[in-house]
């Protein structure tokens, strides 16, 4: 009987650290699966990004977006921003009537895959460096920074980077700890060359 008694005192004293090792195993699993998932949805924006040149001038079954009609997407720009493109690459919105991305529609597809889609409302700053701190949804800049005005493009073969910060969140030892509410900031910086 005292054996019996020992063992359950040794189970209840070492519950707490295998609970603990078992909850930290599987938040290095989610941290895993948030990682591989900002890294494609990084390719994915720099593919999007060394395509610009040929897919600023959306067309639509109508053709009201062409190379011979261009609507202004963003201010000055005809077609779609460089910005505009990286952020559809990411997270695919619908487009409004005039064939341009927006910022508030359904979310047709996401990059990320099953984690959070909400985009930072803060503006890249140049050059562009990942936030640090409490903040909350992604961001992605590009170095060196491209702004477009009325027909200029990139030169083709000019090498930059694409760069996704995405703030993890712990799912579980935030609820156990505290300390963790802050987000990890997991970051990809992909190189391209823009194409003709």
């Amino acid at each position: 009987m005292i054996h019996r008694a020992q063992s359950l005192t040794e189970l209840a004293l070492l519950m707490p650290l295998l609970t603990l090792l078992l909850v930290g195993l599987l938040e290095l699993g989610f941290l895993l699966y948030a990682h591989v998932e900002v890294s494609s949805a990084a390719r994915e924006a720099a593919r999007a990004a060394s395509l610009y040149r040929a897919t600023r001038y959306n067309s639509l079954a109508n053709n009201e977006i062409s190379k011979a009609n261009p609507k202004n997407c963003a201010p000055a720009i005809a077609g779609w921003s460089l910005q505009q493109t990286i952020d559809q690459a990411i997270l695919r919105r619908t487009l409004d009537g005039s064939g341009c991305p927006t910022t508030g529609g359904a979310i047709v597809f996401s990059a990320l895959g099953l984690l959070d889609s909400t985009q930072g409302t803060s503006a890249a700053s140049t050059p562009f460096v990942c936030p640090s701190g409490n903040a909350n949804g992604w961001i992605v800049g590009l170095t060196p920074a491209f702004t477009a005005t009325g027909t200029v493009m990139p030169t083709p073969g000019v090498q930059a980077t694409v760069t996704l910060c995405y703030p993890y969140r712990p799912i579980l030892l935030s609820e156990l700890l505290p300390f963790f509410d802050d987000p990890v900031w997991i970051s990809k910086a992909v190189n391209f060359l823009y194409q003709p």
